[in-house]
């Protein structure tokens, strides 16, 4: 498959690309916050993809609490399922992406005893 120009220079416009295909514009906007945010953070095009996905996660997480309020889950990569730190990190991020919405998500497993939403929340 070959992508236009402009879409193979920067890893946001091949996220864009592939997610939002034309036949869903009514999310356009988000796709566009998403990547307008990574590319106002920078890095490198590995940092600015995954700033893309976690503000494009963030931002479809409010879009379906408007929908359906209560709760609303974000996953982190598979890759992090044995690295206790970098998922904490990671939640921590998220968590952070959806204050910074008006969003405090509530941790589901802190009322059942699990360890890591406790230490997602407790500063280091």
């Amino acid at each position: 498959m070959q992508l236009p120009g402009t879409v193979r220079k920067t890893p946001p416009r091949i996220l864009r690309f592939f997610i939002m295909p034309p036949k869903m514009p009514a999310y356009q906007r988000l796709v566009e916050e998403a990547a307008e945010l990574a590319s106002e953070r920078g890095g490198g095009h590995a940092q600015m993809a995954g700033e893309f996905i976690d503000r494009l996660f963030v931002l479809f997480g409010c879009e379906i609490l408007k929908v359906v309020p209560g709760r609303v889950s974000t996953e982190v990569a598979a890759s992090l399922s044995f690295d206790t730190e970098s998922t904490i990190a990671k939640g921590r991020k998220l968590i952070s992406l959806y204050e910074t919405k008006g969003v405090s998500p509530p941790l589901p497993g802190a009322s059942r005893g699990s360890a890591t939403p406790r230490r997602c929340c407790t500063a280091t």
